[in-house]
């Protein structure tokens, strides 16, 4: 028999081997550990602006089809984690990386999501690995938090991110796909780190050095770094001296 879950101002749960079918986390926190599963991985498991899904040193991938709506937080915590379902994104939502997580599943939806290495469940140094066999396809935002780290594989992508955010120690590793391009309508902001062998910005896309609109910064990419017609690079000048200007350091 499949169980549907709805959980609504709960404390938090880690659930044992589940007959699960569709999981709903409309407030505090559900958390899967150790060597259980999700169910059935064909049902969804929504995470609301007030939910929190824990994943926590899962011995085996688990996967389901993940939807996480508006400040939604997917918590990753205890050792490597492995979620092999699609997600989708509605709004600005929340990845606590504790501990690595691999996504091996397409990425879609309007929405994007913040990455960072603490949560309200707690700090650590994990990386977010893309690992999809097919490009990502989300078009919300890619807020990277200080010193949080994104590595995507050779077939994955950031989608159409329309925002990629690179904030103080961050840094986006694109060296796997042959191309790094950004395309119509997307913007690479921020002073952290880019890896990648070829690294594009495409017509109707901005490169933007640092966060601040006074503050120098320097944005440091890794790789072949190409600006194609029509793309725009934006930074802050000052004709008083050296030092004193936004720097793209481009280190082949």
């Amino acid at each position: 028999e499949i169980y549907t879950l709805s959980l609504h101002d709960a404390l938090p749960i880690y659930a044992g081997a589940t007959g699960l079918g569709n999981i709903h986390v409309v407030g505090s926190r559900l958390g899967f550990e150790n060597t259980i599963d999700l169910g059935d991985p064909t049902k969804t498991v929504t995470v609301e602006s007030a939910g929190l899904l824990t994943l926590y040193a899962i011995a085996n991938p688990v996967g389901k089809n993940l939807a996480l709506n508006n400040g939604a937080t997917l918590d990753s915590g205890g050792g490597v984690n492995t979620f092999t379902g699609p997600a989708a994104l509605t709004g600005t939502n929340v990845l606590g990386l504790r501990t690595d997580l691999h996504l091996s599943g397409v990425v879609s939806g309007t929405g994007g999501w913040t990455v960072s290495t603490n949560d309200s469940v707690g700090n650590g140094n994990g990386v977010l690995y893309l690992d999809s066999a097919s490009p990502n396809t989300y078009s919300g935002v890619t807020i990277m938090n200080a010193g949080s780290r994104i590595t995507v594989g050779a077939n994955s992508s950031l989608g159409t991110s329309s925002l990629i955010s690179l904030n103080t120690g961050s840094t986006l590793d694109v060296s796997a796909p042959s191309a790094f391009i950004l395309g119509t309508d997307q913007t690479l902001i921020g002073l952290g780190t880019v890896n990648g062998g070829n690294i594009t910005c495409g017509s109707g896309s901005t490169l933007s050095v640092g966060l601040s609109a006074t503050a120098v910064a320097t944005l440091t990419v890794n790789g072949n770094l190409t600006f194609q017609p029509g793309s725009t690079n934006r930074f802050k000048v000052n004709p008083s001296g050296a030092g004193s200007s936004d720097l793209v350091r481009s280190e082949e």
